[in-house]
């Protein structure tokens, strides 16, 4: 008798940003590692390049490094930039935004492999069969800092605190 067994492999997505995904003070990286993050203060079109442009005031003031976006990558969110950026860990997968319970962050099962986690923004919807009645909650998922982000952006209107870094 053979027995076969499903082999399964770790997954890591690594996709180039596309500039219509990124806004003013996102964070990326740098695909050569050059600096630890980006954050980014414009975007600019340049002889057939998207580039993102981060303002410095050293060693002088008021210089700018410039980054081909083609050669960046987001940064991957963990638990722990999820704390420093607000969000308390509230069992089963899920976090609450310390400012605004109604505001759910659900992370992968396996960081390491994202290949079945659907990224996205959802309602979460009473079910009247079950009895679970919902307040309003917004569901969050996302894998990169700079996402999380924009649907952060797109639900409250506000900018995620990012000064930690």
């Amino acid at each position: 008798m053979v027995k076969f067994t499903e082999k399964k492999e770790t997954v890591k997505i690594q996709v180039m940003i596309k500039p219509n995904e990124l806004r003013i003070g996102n964070y990326i990286i740098p695909e050569d590692k050059s600096i630890n993050l980006f954050r980014i203060d414009a975007i600019i079109y340049d002889e057939g390049n998207y580039m993102a442009e981060m303002y410095v005031d050293f060693p002088e003031k008021n210089q700018n490094l410039s980054l081909q976006l083609q050669k960046a990558t987001g940064v991957q969110l963990t638990k722990e930039i999820l704390h420093a950026v607000g969000f308390k860990y509230s069992g089963n997968h899920f976090y609450e935004y310390k400012e605004d319970c109604l505001i759910l962050f659900e992370e992968p099962n396996n960081w390491d492999d994202i290949s079945n986690y659907v990224i996205g923004i959802e309602p979460v919807t009473s079910n009247y069969i079950t009895g679970f009645v919902s307040f309003g909650e917004i569901i969050i998922r996302c894998v990169y800092l700079h996402e999380l982000q924009n649907y952060f952006f797109a639900i409250t209107g506000k900018e995620l605190n990012c000064n930690f870094i």
